[in-house]
């Protein structure tokens, strides 16, 4: 009797766990700024779990002259930075050895080619294991749905584990 109740408490706690990804996880937007000349894209949710979709944290750009990306912790503690726009982020943690999950910060600092200074500052999730489904909304953005101008529809491949 008492692992019953111990299973059924484990598989409430993983419900909840995942229903409170799934409406928490992509509240704040991505950055998406187009200037004369270029464009930056940042997503808001990346999948590192390793099964080929949304593996890395990757940020698109046309036309800048200079970049920076900082990602840290709701601490302040950084995780990761980079001044190359073609860098891949996989979330690993070199002093546990597994990959990052939660919530992380991100900010930008850039110029564009006709002078733009790009200050901005948000929010990322990092999913490492989750096997529900994440659909890729207006507020979800995985690094795929920006063309350049806008952001495109999702297509079968920008949904995460949904059937």
């Amino acid at each position: 009797m008492k692992l019953i109740l111990l299973l059924s408490f484990l598989i409430l706690l993983i419900a909840c766990q995942r229903k409170k990804i799934d409406s928490s996880c992509c509240s704040n937007p991505a950055t998406q700024i187009v200037f004369d000349g270029g464009y930056l894209s940042v997503p808001n949710l990346f999948t590192p779990d390793g099964d080929g979709y949304h593996d890395w944290f990757v940020v698109q750009s046309v036309g800048l002259t200079s970049f920076n990306i900082e990602v840290e912790n709701k601490n302040g503690k950084s995780f990761y930075s980079s001044t190359d726009t073609s860098f891949f982020w996989d979330a690993y943690n070199d002093k546990n050895g597994g990959t990052l999950g939660g919530f992380f910060y991100y900010h930008v600092t850039a110029t564009g080619i006709d002078g733009t200074q790009i200050d901005e500052h948000g929010t990322l999730c990092v999913i490492s294991e989750y096997h529900g489904c994440i659909k890729n909304t207006e507020t979800c953005v995985f690094e795929s749905n920006w063309d350049g101008t806008s952001f495109v529809e999702p297509v079968e491949d920008d949904i995460y584990g949904c059937p």
